[in-house]
């Protein structure tokens, strides 16, 4: 880290900076020299309570998050959630503690390691792809243009570190669902909405066992599925992705006020854009609701605040 020793109306100080390298501290001590004379200390006492120059990943993660809340168009917090945790994951699996150490190779490495992990599981490579691709995706998504800006502004003048890393993934040809499989979904679909009494209890315990033994002691993100409840969330997805043909992110961002009438009673969904989302091609998408599915929809809302569906 660097410090300049300021001086002003008989007073000097110590101040740290919050530059990465030496020349951009010497740009960052002019310009506060300046301001120290117009605005008097308050201009750089309060820039100490800004970020230090190279914080930890979790200061960083903290940082973000409060980042998010500024941004024009901000990220549900779900969503800063999963870029957080897969930001985490890639410096974990990287040995990464600090920002500075947050590299391309130091990504590249995390990408090896968890490319090998995935091997010794007996993962297909393309899943390994695939897997990889969305968790770089994801943390790069924290070092986002506005992300970046808000940060500088309180100090933290960064770079992206995940810029020239390919996150591509290996997208295979998918065949349509055999419509005795489809057929099949619907008959069983009831027992996901209301519980399925017959379907056996989740050893929890075991699955944390096996889970932690796959995955070097790590706890597990999630449980097993217990299918004897109700699950009406996932109920109302299949009904939206097998009924109507949504897209998996328009199923998560989809919402009741979206649903619109015609003069007859009619019902259609309306995609368009929100703050947490923008159609695919960026045009007005309009799908007819059956009269049924509407029904099924209405009367499996447990969130009558919640705007999602």
């Amino acid at each position: 880290e660097f410090y300049a020793r300021m001086r002003h109306d008989g007073t000097t100080k110590r101040v740290r900076l919050h530059a990465s390298d030496k020349e951009k501290a010497a740009e960052e001590a002019l310009r506060l020299s300046e301001k120290l004379s117009v605005e008097g200390w308050g201009v750089v006492t309060s820039g100490q309570a800004r970020l230090p120059a190279s914080p930890s990943i979790k200061e960083f993660c903290d940082a973000y998050a409060k980042a998010a809340q500024s941004m024009e168009n901000p990220p549900r917090p779900i969503t800063v959630a999963l870029y957080l945790r897969h930001l985490r994951q890639i410096c974990s699996l990287a040995g990464v503690n600090h920002l500075r150490e947050l590299t391309p190779t130091s990504i590249e490495r995390g990408r090896d390691k968890y490319r090998a992990m995935g091997r010794a599981a007996k993962r297909e490579d393309a899943s390994i792809q695939n897997s990889s691709g969305i968790i770089l995706r994801n943390a790069a998504a924290c070092f986002s243009a506005e992300a970046r800006a808000i940060l500088a502004r309180q100090g933290l003048a960064l770079d992206n570190p995940f810029t020239g890393i390919k996150r591509s993934q290996k997208i295979e040809p998918v065949a349509a669902l055999d419509r005795k499989i489809i057929e099949q979904i619907w008959q069983d679909l009831p027992l996901l909405r209301d519980g399925d009494p017959e379907a056996e209890a989740p050893n929890i315990k075991q699955f944390k066992k096996t889970y932690r033994k796959k995955h070097e002691g790590n706890q597990p993100r999630w449980l097993p599925i217990d299918y004897r409840l109700p699950h009406p969330e996932a109920y109302c997805a299949i009904l939206l992705g097998l009924g109507l043909g949504l897209r998996a992110n328009e199923i998560d961002k989809s919402r009741w006020s979206w649903v619109k009438f015609d003069a007859k009673g009619d019902a259609f969904l309306e995609i368009g854009n929100e703050d947490d989302f923008k159609p695919k091609g960026g045009s007005l998408r309009v799908i007819r609701i059956p009269k049924e599915l509407h029904d099924e929809l209405t009367k499996s809302r447990r969130d009558m605040v919640s705007p999602y569906i």
